[in-house]
């Protein structure tokens, strides 16, 4: 179990630019322990069987292409700007 004290929990919201009331804070504070204390249990969990999950790494993310499917007319006619080609003066 690991100990988060008021000062720390006031430290953080210092750096947060967050205005805590001293109710706030220590409500916080437990929050926050108990928080860490579901997450240090993941440190008991067997995972001596569990694969790597390598392959997540290895697959490569498709990038779709910038364009322009269709130019509807009638949407250009109600620019202010003057057009050129496809590209529209903002």
């Amino acid at each position: 179990m690991s100990h988060i004290t008021l000062e720390q929990i006031q430290h953080l919201a210092k750096l947060a630019r967050l205005e805590l009331s001293d109710e706030q804070a220590t409500s916080l504070m437990w929050d926050m322990e108990s928080i860490l204390d579901m997450v240090s249990q993941l440190d008991e969990v067997d995972v001596s069987d569990v694969q790597d999950a390598w392959f997540a790494h290895t697959q490569q993310r498709s990038i779709p292409q910038d364009g322009v499917d269709h130019c509807d007319a009638d949407l250009l006619s109600n620019v202010k700007h003057p057009v050129r080609g496809r590209a529209i003066r903002v």
